[in-house]
């Protein structure tokens, strides 16, 4: 879940500061973002509505949702997702859109769809994930700027949320930012409480699998039926260029093939 506390004085992403050519700046009466000439109104509440039409079975279109959402209202033209591997110390690139016709060429894009190491304390992203903060990505060469805000689950941070705008700066208030921070937290406990719903779907079908072979196998008679059971999960558990079932012969001296499978193909 994303954390409000964590944002360590909001004063820190609104107030007028240049940062490696990375600006975001202070508006008291600006009620809009603005991008080559076009013009982005922004809600004084957010917009519950634009939750409930993000609500669908595919991680990818909710998030393709949150990123045309981050466009219209607030101008981010780019929106990246990063996955935390705490295994191997580093952010896993997941997925990124580029909205509004924006777009880069293909070693720019190959900039921003690469991992990114949590070893190096000094990068933003690592000061964004060890922090637990939103700061601005003073590291980035490639947008014209862009923020970075981690995302949580419980008190732990799963993922890193790379907000950006391709070609120009843009212009917020305070409220606007607050109002991005609340949509944010609103579309992940959304997420969120999707992807638990799938994970517990998931256990229960995997229990209720599990009962169903339990009772399967107390209901056979014979070896051939046992054999049968058998091979049928491990083709369920495939795909598998082949396999071999061979049981110990009754002296224990030797193994007996009782069942095998080949692909022919190969």
């Amino acid at each position: 879940m994303f954390h409000m506390d964590n944002l360590n004085a909001i004063d820190d992403l609104v107030t007028p500061k240049s940062v490696g050519g990375h600006v975001l700046t202070r508006s008291k009466t600006s009620r809009t973002a603005s991008r080559e000439g076009s013009t982005f109104p922004l809600s004084r509440s957010i917009n519950l509505h634009a939750l409930k039409k993000l609500k669908t079975g595919s991680y990818s279109r909710f998030l393709s949702g949150m990123a045309q959402y981050f466009y219209l209202h607030w101008g981010f033209d780019y929106t990246g997702i990063y996955l935390v591997d705490n295994e191997n110390d580093e952010l896993k690139f997941y997925k990124h859109f580029f909205l509004g016709g924006s777009m880069l060429d293909e070693t720019a894009q190959r900039a921003l769809a690469k991992d990114i190491t949590l070893n190096d304390e000094h990068s933003c992203f690592s000061v964004a994930f060890n922090e637990q903060r939103w700061i601005v990505d003073k590291d980035e060469k490639v947008l014209a700027e862009a923020i970075l805000v981690p995302i949580f689950d419980q008190d732990k941070v799963i993922a890193i949320l790379k907000l950006g705008s391709c070609a120009i700066k843009l212009e917020f208030d305070e409220e606007q930012i607050t109002e991005l921070a609340e949509f944010i937290e609103s579309a992940v406990e959304q997420l969120l409480a999707t992807k638990h719903r799938k994970e517990m779907e998931h256990f229960l079908r995997e229990q209720q699998s599990a009962l169903n072979l339990y009772r399967k196998v107390c209901e056979i008679g014979t070896l051939e039926n046992l054999l049968d059971v058998i091979e049928g999960e491990i083709k369920r558990a495939g795909p598998w260029f082949g396999y071999m079932l061979n049981l110990l012969e009754e002296n224990k001296a030797y193994f007996c093939c009782e069942r095998i499978s080949l692909d022919l193909d190969l």
